[in-house]
């Protein structure tokens, strides 16, 4: 058994609070002082994510978004997000979340991107409010022709919006990066998330072609890393990976 607490602080060593933005919630969202035998990794906290981690008898999950994010006035039940703060203390399991201190962290979120796909990272995309990096400039070893861009990513199931050009610069930023669009423009592609109908005009009107990747799948990689950091920093711990994908396939 491992306990909770040294759980949390080796998250917390790669993805430190004071990186988060003004507006974010990172931390702990639920916390009891006791041990666990495994912990949950998940993009979201949902009611399933919470049921498997019941059904293993673990007693953390460590999300990448916050479970509770704006301001909480009341928990009452029947309502989702109470009954769920109800389930997780009722089971007593601990709950913290690490949202764009890991999106800005080395070895988060964005450099888990550019691994999956294979891009070297040349400098930062753009800083947050709070100063820390947010996405990257890459590039490809060689330069791709639109169509070997496009069968890269097939797999993925993206959207692609603007211009088809030879790719060889790209910008990434996982989950919503389109406030990066001005600094992502310099480059071939723009590969990020949560892209609207007129992001992609914006694209077309400035020679750029934009990658939507859907923001579940551009930051789900980062968990799979989280889980070799955690199995190899403590030897006895299990971990899962519990899918909050909400996208009906």
């Amino acid at each position: 058994m491992t306990k909770v607490k040294e759980i949390i602080e080796f998250i917390k060593s790669i993805a430190p609070e004071y990186m988060q933005e003004d507006w974010d919630n990172s931390g702990s969202q639920l916390y009891f002082d006791q041990d666990t035998p495994g912990v949950m990794l998940t993009l979201d906290v949902t009611d399933s994510v919470i049921d498997a981690t019941i059904k293993e008898n673990y007693k953390l999950i460590l999300s990448h978004h916050p479970m509770i994010f704006d301001g909480l006035k009341s928990i009452v039940e029947g309502q989702y997000l109470s009954d769920n703060i109800i389930k997780a203390i009722f089971n007593r399991i601990s709950i913290y979340s690490a949202h764009t201190s890991l999106d800005s962290a080395k070895g988060g979120v964005n450099d888990a991107l550019c691994e999956e796909l294979k891009l070297k990272i040349m400098s930062p995309l753009g800083k947050g409010q709070s100063g820390y990096t947010m996405g990257y400039i890459c590039q490809y070893e060689k330069a791709l022709s639109f169509e070997e861009f496009k069968k890269s990513l097939k797999k993925y199931n993206v959207k692609i919006y603007g211009r088809p050009r030879e790719i060889k610069k790209v910008a990434i930023c996982g989950g919503s990066g389109m406030d990066f669009f001005e600094e992502a423009k310099k480059c071939d592609a723009f590969i990020t998330g949560d892209v609207k109908y007129h992001d992609g005009q914006k694209a077309y009107e400035n020679n750029l072609t934009l990658v939507d990747m859907g923001h579940y799948t551009s930051e789900k990689f980062v968990l799979e890393k989280l889980k070799k950091l955690l199995l190899n920093e403590f030897k006895n711990l299990k971990v899962d990976i519990a899918e909050s994908d909400f996208q009906i396939k």
